[in-house]
């Protein structure tokens, strides 16, 4: 949230401090945005993850707590509720009802967006209609991707519900959701000449506005590189983390 109101602020100052401020300026600072925090939350990642190395290997000391007074007693600690063995509480039925309510409205919200833009891009869907820029037909084959993954997501979920499984844990399911999720990205990522944003009228805005979109695709093509190398990064330890479990299931078996 306060990277975007700082980077909003900034594009603002930049903006009218040039000569003659147009809406092109302003569509490119909106279009750099997502990049921008992404880049954002990878450097805030990278900096936890060392943080987090460097107090496991006893590189960096950290406060230890008091010893405990001598009148404590295990039998005075409040009993605890059923948990998993991921020590996480079980799941109650409400909330697995109002996940699947939640993947059921997400579904017809993403399904009115095609007829009615404002509901994704505010009143910017106004702007870009009378801009000289469009939405490349990539696009398109982008939104049914996201689409059949809501419905393959609410699919799932409802059966969970009918068969009485939503009490326990879904590896698998999150997995094949991050997988399928990959899916819409590479759809982006290989779009021809890495188009996302096209001109309207190419043959008499070329000359004006072609170096602007250019430099917009490139930067939403390098944001979605760095989103496609994190989500597989998951992925590889989602499925390393899959196999242990497995393999320490089969040990205890033995």
């Amino acid at each position: 949230m306060w990277v975007t109101l700082l980077y909003c602020a900034v594009s603002v100052v930049q903006i009218f401090a040039e000569k003659n401020p147009t809406g092109t300026a302003a569509l490119e600072a909106l279009l750099h945005l997502p990049y921008a925090l992404l880049i954002t939350g990878a450097w805030i990642t990278l900096a936890f993850a060392a943080l987090e190395y460097a107090i496991a290997r006893g590189y960096m000391c950290i406060p230890k707590m008091a010893a405990p007074s001598s009148a404590w007693s295990p039998a005075g600690l409040p009993p605890l509720a059923a948990t998993l063995r991921c020590g996480k509480r079980p799941r109650s039925f409400a909330q697995a009802v109002i996940e699947a309510v939640f993947s059921f409205l997400c579904l017809a919200w993403l399904l009115l967006i095609p007829h009615y833009p404002y509901l994704l891009m505010g009143p910017g869907a106004y702007y870009l209609q009378s801009s000289p820029y469009a939405l490349a037909p990539v696009l398109i084959q982008f939104f049914w991707c996201i689409v059949a993954l809501n419905v393959l997501q609410l699919g799932w979920r409802v059966e969970n519900l009918r068969q009485g499984r939503w009490q326990q844990p879904q590896p698998v399911m999150h997995f094949v959701f991050k997988l399928f999720g990959l899916v819409p990205l590479l759809i982006l990522v290989t779009a021809p000449n890495g188009a996302i944003v096209m001109l309207r009228h190419p043959a008499f805005d070329q000359m004006q506005y072609g170096a602007a979109v250019s430099a917009i695709n490139l930067n939403i093509h390098r944001g979605l590189l760095i989103v496609a190398v994190i989500v597989t990064l998951q992925l590889s330890w989602e499925l390393v983390r899959m196999s242990i479990d497995a393999y320490r299931k089969r040990a205890a078996a033995m």
